[in-house]
């Protein structure tokens, strides 16, 4: 069950974080989970189509964090590098699941 950890308001902005608890999800299943929820929030209103990728270079537009409608492939690399690895030895920590930030 999701459950949301928070939700923070910025200067035109909004961060929310989910945890799934213990579910174990291959990246393909999260991907086809985030297509989904990216898709049903473009229905609600055109502002929630529109992701950009935070942290490009200084002065350059942002840069859309994905194809919409979404494209599964890319959502699966979104999410291959967004996995959790130990800080000595870098050996995966899948318990921590995945991480992307639009």
């Amino acid at each position: 069950m999701a459950a949301c950890s928070f939700i923070e308001e910025m200067e035109n902005s909004l961060n929310v974080s989910v945890t799934w608890g213990r579910l174990h999800e291959s990246r393909d299943s999260v991907a086809r989970r985030f297509a989904r929820m990216l898709q049903d929030l473009a229905a609600v209103h055109p502002a929630l189509a529109d992701w950009k990728k935070l942290g490009g270079p200084h002065g350059k537009p942002p840069q859309p964090f994905c194809a919409m409608p979404p494209d599964i492939d890319e959502l699966v690399g979104i999410f291959t590098e967004g996995r959790y690895f130990t800080d000595i030895g870098h050996e995966p920590m899948p318990n921590l699941g995945y991480t992307a930030v639009a």
